[in-house]
């Protein structure tokens, strides 16, 4: 195993949400758009053969703050049962501390078709440290079926 940097501090979660965009303003205030945790199934016509589903097209917004080092962090997405549907490589690079920045964020944009209802759990990973944050998104029945592939809060 890797000798840890003494020096390392992990950050702290300051949020974490899926929403419909996210964005900084021209004062590099953060903005978070139709922020959700429910998502409805979508049930065609039997007749059209196409299964039901749910496509979550998203932004995934992490903020962390008050951490020391170079960090990297991935996603994955995650069964309730902790089975990974997908992942991606490191694709946030950033270095926090005296004379770097106090925090970060990432919006990394998530695409996903869902298969069942049931809760599922978008999952940044921070290296070196294993910080783990945990989105969790519900996959629902709709309780009106006249809307359509439309987020709940």
């Amino acid at each position: 195993m890797p000798e840890q940097d003494p020096f390392l501090i992990q950050p702290e979660v300051w949020f974490a949400v899926l929403c419909e965009r996210a964005s900084h303003d021209a004062e590099k205030r953060i903005q978070l758009i139709n922020v959700f945790n429910r998502w409805y199934m979508d049930r065609p016509p039997e007749a059209s053969g196409i299964r039901p589903h749910a496509h979550v097209r998203a932004d995934l917004a992490v903020g962390v703050s008050a951490g020391l080092g170079e960090f990297t962090g991935n996603i994955e997405i995650q069964d309730v049962d902790g089975r990974v549907l997908s992942s991606t490589p490191a694709i946030w690079r950033f270095a926090m501390g005296p004379g770097e920045t106090m925090g970060a964020t990432l919006f990394a944009n998530v695409d996903h078709w869902f298969s069942e209802i049931g809760n599922y759990f978008f999952i940044v990973r921070l290296q070196p440290g294993g910080l783990e944050v945990r989105v969790r998104l519900e996959i629902a029945e709709r309780p009106d079926a006249k809307s359509a592939g439309t987020p709940s809060t």
